[in-house]
């Protein structure tokens, strides 16, 4: 069998859990679903004896040669078996995926929003009036002075959100 190595401790983190979640997942499948011992499992896939033992007791990660071998047998999709969800069905993991995705894009949403507050306080310290006139995905549309204000403040700001600058220092 071909060992992997594990180079960081994040990497190491992450295939503790995997190993968890499956040795969870096999235990919980043997025990209460087909009611089998581990030397039984193992014959039934056409494993050696004590496979099914060594994964339950997280000694290795489950293969993907023994991932399909529990997909064929559970009809569960592969990456539960390899400990990377709790979906059991395609359309389970499709909306787990779905859902992460828009939980990225609400925090990317809410670090731009951070930001942009930032700059919102900086340029008051500046000594600039600030209105926000758009919501948080626009330019800077209108700045209230002299013209170099104008370009320096453009040039600064080109990718953040519209704003009325004005110098409000005099």
């Amino acid at each position: 069998m071909k060992k992997s190595i594990i180079t960081s401790e994040a990497e190491q983190n992450e295939t503790m859990k995997k190993r968890e979640i499956s040795s969870r997942h096999i235990k919980d499948y043997r025990k209460n679903d087909i009611k089998l011992t581990q030397a039984g499992l193992s014959e039934r896939l056409g494993f050696d004896f004590q496979a099914v033992g060594r994964y339950e007791r997280m000694e290795c990660s489950v293969s993907d040669r023994a991932a399909n071998a529990f997909a064929r047998l559970s009809g569960y999709i592969k990456e539960y078996w390899i400990g990377e969800t709790e979906c059991k069905t395609e359309e389970e993991f499709d909306i787990e995926c779905r859902n992460a995705a828009e939980n990225d894009y609400f925090q990317e949403v809410e670090r731009i929003r951070r930001k942009n507050k930032r700059i919102t306080e900086l340029l008051c310290l500046c000594g600039f009036g600030y209105d926000n006139l758009f919501d948080d995905k626009y330019d800077f549309v209108d700045i209230v002075g002299p013209l170099e204000l104008k370009e320096e403040i453009n040039s600064a700001a080109e990718n953040h959100t519209p704003h009325k600058i004005s110098d409000q220092s005099k």
